[in-house]
């Protein structure tokens, strides 16, 4: 089932693989679907709802998810530069990591295109001297290489934050998506057991 639009479920293509025909008269049988199956896929719907949110919120508002995201991470004093003069930093903040203060920049890309090497080069030529490390947030992906320029002896360190790494990060801090308690009901097996 695909519940990608509120109030309206669909059967998706792995929903008709699972009908299948038999006999002359082809009577559709349905395999059995479990409720994980329906959860599995209700989440998969919800997770390609928030990527596609993501992806078409404007410059300055991802910026400012970016911003919310990293408080609930735990740092302080974060900072979404002015757009004009950001000079290749969206913004800053402070990670405390027990005695130490973490200075780090963040860089958004708002991408379908995967991010490549040369973006986390210019990145970290922008706050190298200014910060101890950098954080780059796409909803996209990163390639091999830029993946590989993340961490260089002798530069700052560069995490990256792919599109699914942010939406598990949405999903795990419960930012930009709710929660509802599901109550399955069954059979007392042990209960009927001791009544014989």
């Amino acid at each position: 089932m695909d519940g990608s639009v509120r109030g309206v479920w669909k059967i998706t293509e792995l929903g008709r693989k699972r009908i299948l025909k038999r006999g002359p008269e082809a009577t559709p049988i349905v395999e059995e679907i479990t409720l994980q199956d329906l959860m599995v896929t209700h989440e998969n719907a919800v997770r390609n709802r928030l990527s596609d949110r993501l992806y078409n919120l404007p410059p300055t508002g991802f910026e400012l998810f970016a911003k919310q995201l990293l408080q609930a991470l735990g740092f302080i004093e974060v900072e979404v530069t002015r757009r004009t003069r950001d000079g290749g930093i969206d913004g800053y903040g402070k990670l405390k990591q027990g005695i130490v203060r973490i200075n780090a920049a963040f860089q958004c890309k708002r991408w379908r295109q995967t991010v490549q090497r040369q973006e986390i080069d210019r990145f970290r030529g922008a706050i190298s001297g200014k910060f101890d490390q950098g954080i780059f947030l796409t909803t996209s992906k990163f390639s091999r290489d830029a993946l590989a320029a993340s961490i260089r002896l002798g530069t700052v360190p560069i995490i990256m934050i792919d599109g699914e790494k942010i939406i598990d990060l949405m999903v795990q801090q419960g930012i930009g998506v709710s929660r509802r308690p599901i109550y399955l009901l069954d059979v007392d097996e042990t209960f009927f057991a001791s009544a014989q």
